[in-house]
């Protein structure tokens, strides 16, 4: 049976060493349930390629041939990951994963596919069945080029690690608590989503459904419709069409001037576009033409937009018609590329959102080189129709280009959007971020200045790409040298862009640690984009980092009026209020950033912390919690867990804190130390003590990784302060405020650490000069937060701090 697909074998390769499978026969029973599970799950039938005769078929001595790389060419690869698959040496790793990881990588669909929630995933769906050492974990995730995910199908109680089976004699006794039925249907979900979005593509014409709808696909008939509206975009001179572009907007705006006045803010989406056959091309392609429109849009006053990224984070129709709504949208551009012929044609039309009333449409023939030319005249249709009143300046920027290389133009567009994307990502809690978002945006930049050596934006975008990927550890310190190098270029082909400027901020900031210089920087940034708030934002959290308070807020409230409408920028003011201890203010920027980015779960988590420390109890945040569940589908067991002990309902925070893994919480060994901790409240010392020493082994095998993280030592220092190792504690505290010394975000935060220490160590009267510290000045902590968390219950019985501690 072919795949689903044409052109592909199978769609599900199940690769494993025969070794899983002779005790118990344990991949053959999985196969089958994952048949039945699929027949379940899926309308059509699906092909899967399962070498179960060790004896019938390619051995793994024997040499890969033709056969093996045609079975290879299928939609998904399930590797059965064991303790014994993890072998460079056998033949299912090299032969089988290594070589459908380089097949998939250079079909058309690409190894990473965009799924219908726009969040990417891997054509390889590893299933793992044992809980893996350090060295075949880094192997694996060095291998896939991420971290290793999938589904686990791992049986773990004490001394016990094996597979899942499908009936269990003690189900109680695994400590992850899941269950093979549920594991299985994860499996074929996730299957079924991959599969899904490879089929799934835009037929030729879309149409427009009703006033709480987004759009739908339509029939071919329905696109004839509107033929005698539309025109094909004739590929004939680039210059003579810039002319009479401008002339044409020019004209057109002189009249339109005196007629129409100016109004509120119009808010505007340029919907993501639909994309025939999961083309990553087309899909490159349309994330380019949107950046490219709102790029020219920014500089319009009186128009917002809704931006591609907040889009992308939706999960599915229903989030996205959701966001346009609550964001007020007023106008929407929807559209489609399709196949026509061996050409591509892009169709896009601007309606009204309440209304759906078409004002403009267009079709054009799709060329890549053409991009620039495209987003200008769709720019100027939105200005038009918008009818908001814009000045010979900004009409002037609309028409301005960076360079006049069509090819330089589309691989700077693409490398921009590429490291912006990759940077919020990260900002959005994305810490492990992929190599390839940088190293993509570095190949595009090196493309742009390669056709034009003198694209002064190129130097600058490389720059910052540069910066970046030191800073997040992915650039080795070579790249601080290129990183200046491309700014002096940079610099002596124009000194009046402000890309550069900020180049330099980034380069100061992250690259050499000169928050001064950096300073001076992003305020010539500001000053040569007196519209942009992102050099006022950067200066903010320079300014915040260094502890200057006042200035920070000076920036923050420049920043406000300029009204950001990305999440991360929302709750980092709310942040700022936080430690100001202005709770009210600060929630109010928090539930600002929810809005903004439903799917993202940082903002719910800040507004939870400034709720507890605001009021002193959790009855107001657990309806947040419930909301972020709900909305992100992200359980985060490590703050319920908290939230639980300070309710002091502690078998509850035990049992949760049992089906948890380490991957949940900030550092890894958190989780035994999260467990040390309950069993205290629970006066099972002899427990805690077990889970101390446990916690304290995974700190250290981290700690040659992650040596300067300065919550990794902190948290060792609270295990040995629980263990009574009165000396490790006080060392691993100082170490970790050394390591904070230079963010004063950081530092504050191991204030609070370094007290807890010293609470835990019996030692109240050298906790209380840090505490009062926190008080008085600014701190995520409060006197009501004092209050309700167990873990400061000894000063409860000192009367002369129970008097200070009413106070605040």
């Amino acid at each position: 049976m072919a795949s689903l697909i044409p052109g592909y074998e199978y769609d599900i390769f199940i690769s494993y060493r025969q070794k899983d499978n002779k005790l118990e026969g344990w991949v053959s029973t999985f196969v089958e349930h994952l048949k039945c599970e699929l027949e379940a799950t899926i309308k059509e039938d699906i092909s899967i390629y399962f070498d179960e005769n060790p004896h019938d078929g390619l051995l793994e001595t024997d040499d890969v041939d033709e056969s093996l790389r045609d079975k290879l060419k299928c939609l998904i690869f399930i590797p059965v990951i064991s303790r014994t698959y993890c072998d460079t040496r056998s033949f299912a790793w090299e032969h089988e994963l290594k070589a459908f990881i380089e097949q998939a990588s250079r079909d058309r669909f690409g190894l990473k596919v965009t799924l219908r929630n726009r969040n990417v995933a891997t054509r390889v769906l590893p299933v793992r069945i044992h809980e893996l050492d350090m060295n075949d974990t880094k192997l694996c995730e060095e291998t896939l080029g991420g971290i290793l995910r999938g589904v686990e199908f791992i049986y773990k109680s004490a001394g016990v690690n094996r597979p899942l089976r499908a009936i269990e004699d003690n189900p109680g006794d695994n400590i992850y608590k899941t269950y093979y039925r549920d594991q299985i249907n994860k499996v074929a979900n996730a299957v079924a989503e991959i599969i899904y979005s490879m089929k799934s593509g835009c037929e030729p014409g879309e149409s427009i459904k009703s006033s709480d709808q987004r759009y739908s696909e339509i029939s071919a008939g329905g696109k004839d419709r509107f033929r005698g509206n539309l025109s094909f975009y004739k590929p004939v001179s680039k210059i003579l069409i810039s002319l009479l572009v401008i002339i044409c907007l020019t004209g057109a705006l002189i009249v339109y001037r005196y007629i129409y006045q100016p109004g509120r803010e119009k808010i505007f989406a340029f919907v993501p576009l639909k994309i025939p056959e999961n083309d990553s091309a087309l899909n490159v392609a349309a994330d380019n033409l949107i950046e490219t429109v709102y790029s020219k849009l920014d500089n319009i006053k009186g128009i917002s937009t809704v931006s591609r990224f907040r889009m992308e984070q939706c999960r599915d129709e229903e989030q996205l018609n959701s966001l346009i709504k609550d964001s007020g949208t007023d106008y929407m551009i929807v559209g489609n590329f399709r196949k026509e012929g061996s050409g591509t044609a892009l169709w896009i039309e601007l309606i009204t959102r309440g209304e759906n009333k078409r004002l403009w449409s267009k079709e054009y023939k799709w060329d890549e080189k053409m991009i620039s030319l495209f987003a200008k005249d769709v720019a100027g249709a939105v200005v038009l129709n918008l009818k908001k009143r814009i000045t010979p300046g900004e009409l002037a920027l609309i028409g301005k280009e960076p360079t006049l290389n069509s090819n330089a133009l589309y691989n700077y567009i693409t490398g921009n959007r590429i490291s912006n994307d990759a940077i919020l990502s990260y900002l959005l809690g994305n810490k492990m971020l992929d190599l390839t978002s940088i190293k993509s945006a570095i190949e595009n930049f090196d493309k742009a200045v390669s056709f034009d050596t003198m694209f002064a934006e190129a130097y600058a975008g490389r720059a910052m790409a540069r910066s970046w990927g030191y800073y997040l550890r992915q650039l080795d310190t070579s790249h601080i040298d290129k990183c200046l190098a491309d700014i002096k270029k940079a610099r002596q082909i124009s000194q009046t862009i402000p890309e550069t400027e900020n180049a330099l901020g980034f380069y100061y900031y992250y690259c050499i640690n000169n928050p001064d210089s950096a300073l001076i920087h992003f305020a010539r940034a500001a000053s040569l984009a007196p519209g942009d708030y992102k050099p006022l934002f950067y200066m903010a959290l320079v300014y915040r980092k260094m502890g200057e308070w006042d200035k920070s807020q000076q920036m923050m409230r420049k920043v406000v009026s300029l009204k950001p409408k990305e999440s991360v920028f929302l709750t980092n003011i709310g942040l700022s209020y936080n430690y100001l201890h202005k709770f009210d203010s600060a929630l109010i920027y928090h539930q600002a950033a929810i809005d903004a980015l439903p799917s993202w779960y940082a903002p719910y988590m800040n507004k939870i912390e400034t709720l507890i420390l605001k009021y002193g109890n959790t009855s107001e945040a657990w309806p947040v919690y419930r909301k972020v569940v709900g909305e992100t589908g992200n359980t985060l067991p490590e703050l319920q867990i908290r939230m639980l002990i300070l309710d002091k309902e502690y078998r509850e925070a035990l049992n949760t804190a049992v089906q948890a893994k380490g991957s949940d919480f900030k550092i890894g060994g958190n989780r035994y130390l999260s467990l040390a901790q309950i069993y205290t409240f629970l006066n099972d010392n002899e427990t805690a003590a077990k889970y101390i020493d446990s916690s304290l082994v995974s700190f250290k095998e981290n700690l040659p990784y992650d040596f300067n993280n300065y919550l990794l030592h902190g948290s060792m220092g609270i295990a040995y302060a629980m263990k009574g190792d009165r000396s490790d504690a006080l060392e691993e505290g100082r170490i970790a405020m050394e390591l904070a010394e230079k963010n004063i975000l950081d530092k504050l935060d191991t204030g609070i650490i370094l007290a807890m220490i010293h609470i835990i160590l019996g030692d109240p009267d050298r906790a209380f000069p840090i505490i009062e510290d926190l008080l008085k000045g600014p701190s995520c902590f409060s006197s009501k937060l004092l209050m309700l968390d167990p873990v400061w219950k000894p000063l409860y019985s000192r009367q002369e701090y129970l008097n200070f501690i009413k106070n605040y």
